[in-house]
C-alpha cells in the first residue's frame, strides 16, 4: 500500500481500470447471470456504472443478476462510494504503512488533513460513519419492508447512501409509491450520502454542542452546504407538488431528493412528460424500464 499510494495518480487511474476489469469479470461469469445472459459489453457498463455510482444500467437489475451478482454489485458500489483513494488509505493506516511526506500530501489532498495521526483518525472515523449509517439503515428498511430480506435491506441502503441508485427489486421502488416508511428513510440516506463527509462528521458535534453545550460549531462552509441542500429539496418538493404527477406529497419529496444526485424512483419517471398518451407509455415502460 506504501508504494502504491507514493503515486497516487497513476494508481487512482490504474485501480479504476483494474477494479471495473474485475467487476466485468465477475458479472460475466454465468453464475452471476440471472434470466437472462449479460454480455461482456453490458457486463463492462454496470461494471463502471456500479463503480462510478451512476446507476445507469442496459438490462434489468433484478431479473438479469443472480443474488451473487447482486453480491458483486453492491462490492463495486461501496467502494466506488467511498473513493478508491480512500479505502486504499484506510487499507494503509490500519497496516501503519502511511508515512513519509508524500502520503502527507496525499492525505491533506484528500482528507484537508496533514497530520498523519489525525489522518488516520479521520480515515477510520469516515469508514465507521459509513458502516454506521449504512447498517441502521438496512435496519430500518427490513423492518419497513421485510419482504427485501435482509441481504435486500442491506443492498438498497448503500446504494442510497452511495447515491448509486440501483435496486435489485423488479421495477426499483415504483412498488412502494406513497410508502413513507420506505420511500423517506431512503430519501434520507440519499441526502447523508450526498452532503459529503466533512459535512457529515461535523453535524454529531455541532447536536452535542447544541443539546448539551458541549461540542463544536459548525463551520460556515458546512452551514451554507445544509442550508443550501435543504433549499434545493424544498424548492424541489414545491415544483413537483404543483406538476400532474402520480403519487402523493412523499413522493413528490422523494422525487425531489433522488434526482439531484441518486436516480431512484417511486413513479415511472415518462410521467413527468405530461399525462397524455398514459397506455402508449405505461407499455414502454414495461418493455424498457432501464432501472433506475
Amino acid at each position: 500500500f506504501s508504494r502504491l499510494l507514493d503515486r497516487p495518480e497513476r494508481f487512482l487511474a490504474g485501480t479504476f481500470a483494474g477494479l471495473i476489469l474485475l467487476g466485468t469479470l465477475l458479472l460475466s461469469l454465468p453464475v452471476s447471470h440471472g434470466q437472462t445472459r449479460v454480455g461482456p459489453l453490458d457486463a463492462m457498463f454496470t461494471s463502471t456504472s456500479a463503480v462510478c455510482v451512476t446507476g445507469l444500467t442496459t438490462h434489468d437489475v433484478a431479473s438479469g443478476l443472480t443474488p451473487l451478482g447482486h453480491g458483486v454489485l453492491l462490492a463495486l458500489i461501496q467502494v466506488g462510494g467511498l473513493g478508491v483513494m480512500t479505502v486504499t488509505a484506510f487499507l494503509a493506516a490500519l497496516q501503519g504503512e502511511l508515512r513519509g511526506r508524500g502520503h502527507v500530501l496525499l492525505l491533506s489532498q484528500l482528507l484537508g488533513e496533514s497530520n498523519l495521526m489525525l489522518a488516520r483518525r479521520l480515515l477510520v472515523r469516515i469508514v465507521s460513519v459509513t458502516a454506521v449509517t449504512e447498517l441502521a439503515g438496512a435496519f430500518l428498511l427490513q423492518g419497513m419492508a421485510p419482504g427485501w430480506g435482509w441481504f435486500g435491506a442491506a443492498f438498497h441502503a448503500v446504494s442510497a447512501f452511495c447515491n448509486a441508485g440501483f435496486s435489485t427489486l423488479p421495477g426499483g421502488l415504483e412498488p412502494y409509491q406513497g410508502q413513507a416508511g420506505v420511500l423517506l428513510p431512503v430519501a434520507a440516506l440519499i441526502v447523508a450520502g450526498g452532503l459529503g463527509f466533512p459535512v457529515l462528521l461535523a453535524i454529531p458535534g455541532a447536536v452535542l454542542r447544541g443539546s448539551f453545550g458541549g461540542g463544536v460549531a459548525l463551520r460556515s462552509e458546512h452551514r451554507r452546504i445544509l442550508l443550501a441542500t435543504g433549499a434545493l429539496v424544498l424548492l424541489g418538493w414545491g415544483v413537483f407538488l404543483l406538476a400532474p404527477l402520480p403519487g402523493g406529497p412523499v413522493d413528490r419529496l422523494f422525487q425531489s431528493v433522488t434526482t439531484r444526485t441518486a436516480g431512484f424512483a417511486s413513479f415511472s419517471q415518462l410521467s413527468l412528460a405530461g399525462r397524455a398518451g398514459g397506455d402508449h407509455r405505461a407499455d414502454g415502460d414495461r418493455r424498457g424500464a432501464a432501472v433506475d
